[in-house]
């Protein structure tokens, strides 16, 4: 994983926040997530109105998407699965001590 330095007003820095304490998530796996849902999201909605209207997809360019939708689902998944974990281990130290 590389790391980058980004730039936000503060606006979005207020929207960010704001979902890292409704989500107890860190402030990077929420930017990452905004990030990945608004790139893919965008061509996920391009891509099935010009299927919906008729027009031809090349297979390569639905493969292509797919599989994207389909990393980005398991990423996802996987985050929820390491919060759970977390979180179990919090309420199991908090209930039987450390």
């Amino acid at each position: 994983m590389a790391e980058l330095l980004v730039t936000l007003d503060d606006d979005l820095i207020e929207l960010l926040d704001a979902q890292v304490a409704e989500s107890g998530r860190p402030r990077s796996e929420v930017l990452a997530a905004a990030i990945r849902s608004g790139l893919g999201g965008g061509r996920l909605a391009e891509t099935l109105a010009a299927y919906r209207t008729g027009e031809q997809i090349p297979e390569d360019e639905a493969m292509a998407l797919a599989t994207a939708e389909r990393e980005a689902a398991h990423y996802d998944r996987d985050l929820l699965v390491r919060m759970a974990e977390a979180s179990a281990a919090d309420f199991e130290a908090e209930l039987f001590g450390d």
